[in-house]
């Protein structure tokens, strides 16, 4: 079930969720895939000083239990049993400030970090977890026990999923500061929007990485190794435009629809390898990795008041050399690392 929740509204300026939701926060597919409904509670306050709307966003979420009584086991459903499920704790602060009528300026802070999952001491274990260190490496030429032979041997060559963690939630804090200045003009609407984020443990995230090819089954198995920490690899930012008929910004993302309505959209993303949580981030576009920097373009048009037919584009290119595309996407996960990016999709959008 993608959603099943309860809110209760007793002030104006407070609203409570708990369940399985829609995202509460103020974010960009940079952080967050937009498919993904968090479970857990979260608690929004809002309070309007003038021509500024301020805003509280708190969330605690079950990171992903399978089981009500044992954490998750992972990528592969193997690994460990604890009784106590990883979270994702989240705080945002933001404001909505109406500079004129048609012209406005959000920004919205946000600090996300990760608690009850541990840290699995001993790599060599093997397990991708997320208790597991991430390491992010792969090989896409010689995958499974022929080199040359896609799939050969799978799930016991080289890319299993098990030698190189791609999934571990260890040392992420991450600081995302998503924005966005909107402008109505008499017939359509525009917005310049943005986002930045920093690991503030992504060089410690770099070093576990780093360490984690010391164990004796990564280095049997034939993987591309981290000639060193790549200790700078911890920002990712994301730049762009969006035009539409008025009322109608997000159509591209399926968030709204108006017959004859119409957005244009296009963003620039760099996503470095140690930045993000990689079970998070978009993975329609750029196939949910790190290590990838490229443009998206989309065009909406809403053929009636349900219905949105949408064309996007992305391509990327891999960022650091010395690094792989980490992330655990299951389009196509044996691909590690991806060079060039290129990706084409034709959707038509029922809305009900």
């Amino acid at each position: 079930m993608g959603q099943l929740y309860l809110g209760w509204k007793p002030t104006s300026w407070l609203d409570i969720t708990a369940g399985k939701m829609p995202n509460p926060f103020y974010f960009t597919p940079m952080t967050w895939d937009t498919d993904l409904n968090p479970e857990g509670l979260a608690e929004r306050f809002k309070y309007s000083i003038g021509q500024a709307d301020l805003f509280v966003n708190l969330g605690q979420f079950l990171y992903q239990d399978t089981n009500p009584t044992h954490a998750s086991r992972g990528y592969f459903n193997l690994g460990f049993d604890s009784s106590s499920p990883a979270f994702l704790l989240a705080w945002q602060a933001g404001f909505n400030y109406h500079i004129t009528k048609d012209l406005s300026l959000k920004v919205a802070p946000v600090l996300y970090n990760y608690t009850g999952h541990g840290v699995n001491s001993s790599p060599s274990s093997g397990t991708p977890d997320f208790r597991g260190t991430f390491i992010g490496q792969g090989t896409t030429n010689g995958i499974g026990a022929t080199p040359g032979v896609f799939f050969s041997g799978f799930p016991t060559g080289p890319y299993d999923g098990f030698v190189d963690n791609q999934t571990g939630i260890n040392d992420l804090l991450v600081l995302d500061i998503p924005f966005e200045l909107n402008y109505n003009f008499s017939c359509f609407s525009a917005r310049l929007f943005g986002d930045y984020a920093q690991n503030l443990q992504g060089s410690e995230r770099a070093k576990a990485a780093f360490r984690a090819q010391d164990s004796p089954v990564f280095v049997d198995s034939g993987l591309i190794r981290i000639p060193s920490a790549q200790t700078g690899d911890t920002k990712a930012y994301q730049v762009g435009v969006a035009i539409g008929s008025s009322n109608s910004l997000g159509m591209a993302y399926g968030s709204t629809v108006h017959r004859h309505a119409w957005e244009a959209r296009t963003y620039w993303q760099h996503v470095e390898q140690y930045a993000l949580d990689p079970n998070l981030i978009d993975s329609d576009f750029f196939e949910g990795r790190g290590n990838l920097e490229g443009i998206y373009a989309a065009f909406a048009y809403g053929f009636s008041e349900n219905i949105i037919g949408t064309i996007r584009y992305g391509y990327a290119r891999r960022i650091n050399d010395k690094l792989g595309t980490g992330g655990s996407n299951q389009d196509i996960p044996q691909m590690n690392p991806i060079s060039h990016y290129n990706i084409l999709q034709l959707d038509l959008t029922l809305r009900f």
